[in-house]
């Protein structure tokens, strides 16, 4: 089997961050992104979505981080290229530029991929990164919103480290990306600075499980609007 095995799914996780990092300043400084459309950021984050799912899909097939990273940055050039020519072209449909993009990047990656059999120890790897991934693209998502900061791919970084920190075993760090989901899923969608809660989670109570309870708890919804951030969660998990 390829060298997948061999790692952990920590070791292998930074280097689809540091693809990821490498795709937001490289399309951000494209001619296509520059001009201030007001498709900029649509795309953005469709090409985000597009060469993360190039190094997941690649990597659940291969086993092999290497090949995955490699494909995942050709990705990265294929997808800016193909919105460039098609912006040359005044091909203007948002949602066209994009699935054009997309499937002619999957056509030059994850076409040209050989499949091998998966084992059990490497499902584990594979599910951990997939999860790691969506964590990534949901906390990518809601920096970017609607505008993109330059100072984005080092949050994200800062976010990634905390995630993979001090880690022995692939079965305890499942389940602590799985609390970490649940964390982040029990806001409502439209909570202001939830990277801010999720960061602070992963630095003081990283692994713990939601205490389901609160989310019913006669204060919870004041305590969530009216608390810092800072003492919403201690109240959250020590309260």
């Amino acid at each position: 089997m390829a060298d997948l095995l061999l790692k952990h799914s920590w070791d292998i996780f930074p280097s689809y961050v540091n693809v990821m990092t490498k795709y937001l300043i490289h399309f951000t400084a494209n001619s296509k992104y520059i001009k201030g459309e007001s498709d900029n950021i649509y795309l953005l984050l469709s090409g985000l979505s597009t060469v993360s799912h190039v190094f997941k899909i690649i990597l659940r097939d291969t086993f092999d981080a290497s090949i995955a990273t490699t494909e995942a940055i050709n990705a990265m050039f294929y997808y800016s290229q193909c919105i460039e020519q098609m912006d040359e072209q005044k091909m203007n449909e948002m949602d066209m530029d994009a699935n054009i993009a997309s499937i002619f990047v999957y056509k030059k990656t994850i076409g040209n991929i050989c499949i091998e059999k998966q084992a059990v120890s490497g499902a584990t790897i594979t599910n951990n990164i997939e999860n790691l991934i969506s964590i990534y693209k949901k906390c990518a998502e809601l920096l970017i919103g609607s505008t993109y900061e330059k100072n984005i791919p080092d949050q994200l970084m800062n976010l990634s480290m905390e995630l993979c920190k001090n880690r022995t075993c692939e079965q305890d760090f499942k389940r602590d990306i799985e609390n970490a989901m649940d964390f982040i899923n029990h806001f409502p969608p439209d909570q202001p600075r939830l990277y801010d809660y999720i960061l602070l989670y992963l630095k003081k109570y990283k692994g713990y499980p939601i205490p389901l309870l609160k989310k019913i708890h006669p204060e919870y919804w004041s305590k969530l609007h009216n608390e810092s951030i800072n003492n919403y969660i201690k109240w959250f998990f020590q309260g």
